[in-house]
């Protein structure tokens, strides 16, 4: 019976039965009622509150959101633990809530248990079970994720080296558009991991991280091009050319920072 009146009540709210004011009144009820999309718009709005009787109420409604299954926010509720935000601090009860919203497949929280196992916060070091957490994270696509990865498949942190899986990875950052793998992958295509050096896919991937202001792909880019002929600038020119059409990017991106200048083609 109480969960028909809370779907009733939902209802009347969305049918438009009561003022916002008077929405957002039955919405405390109703989130106490187990209704987690009510929870979740009053932590949200009391966040934004000062004053630690609002920081208090968004922790309790956090709290209830998450006891509803919410992965999101059983990840914003142990950042709250964590950091005594309108509750005690409580690193062991963050981490459970950390947890459980990795298990939920929030891949924020995926990527923050990987760094807690990584950075040995649980414990002794543990970075396989930090590889499997990033993995988890960067098959749902998250960009981070996918750099620790090539970063551990590089040997950091001891890990076993993969280059072919620390390329793979880059160039998956890469082609979702971080600078940063981008900057990288003109490195491993220079020669850096010890394969056959591809000027002109380096010099395209230099060219498309410094257009994102990467500065060291700025400096990257410049020493190359003055070893690059002509015809393999313009290849690469044209290379990016065709890698923005198939993401749906103007062929035109934004000028290049002049310190230090690229230097113009022949």
């Amino acid at each position: 019976m109480q969960r028909l009146w809370v779907w009733a009540l939902v209802g009347a709210m969305g049918a438009g039965a009561w003022g916002a004011r008077d929405a957002g009144a039955v919405r405390a009820p109703l989130a106490e009622l187990g209704h987690g999309p009510s929870a979740r718009l009053l932590a949200l709005r009391l966040e934004g509150q000062e004053g630690p009787v609002a920081q208090v109420r968004a922790t309790h409604f956090w709290r209830l959101a998450a006891e509803g299954g919410d992965a999101d926010a059983q990840r914003r509720l142990s950042g709250r633990l964590r950091l005594g935000a309108g509750t005690p601090r409580d690193e062991a009860a963050a981490f459970v809530w950390l947890q459980r919203a990795a298990r939920g497949g929030d891949a924020e929280a995926q990527v923050n248990v990987a760094a807690a196992y990584q950075l040995g916060e649980l414990g002794p070091r543990d970075v396989a079970a930090a590889r499997r957490w990033y993995e988890r994270a960067a098959v749902s696509g998250h960009i981070g994720a996918m750099l620790a990865l090539a970063y551990l498949h590089q040997g950091g942190d001891g890990h076993p080296r993969s280059p072919e899986r620390a390329l793979r990875w880059y160039r998956q950052a890469a082609e979702a558009g971080s600078p940063a793998a981008q900057f990288h992958m003109g490195l491993l295509r220079e020669g850096a991991a010890g394969e056959a050096p591809k000027p002109v896919e380096a010099y395209a991937w230099y060219l498309l991280a410094a257009e994102q202001r990467h500065s060291l792909a700025v400096t990257g880019a410049a020493a190359l091009r003055a070893r690059l002929r002509a015809e393999e600038a313009r290849q690469a020119q044209a290379w990016v050319r065709a890698w923005k059409h198939r993401h749906g990017q103007p062929a035109s991106g934004p000028s290049l920072p002049v310190d230090p200048p690229l230097a113009p083609l022949a």
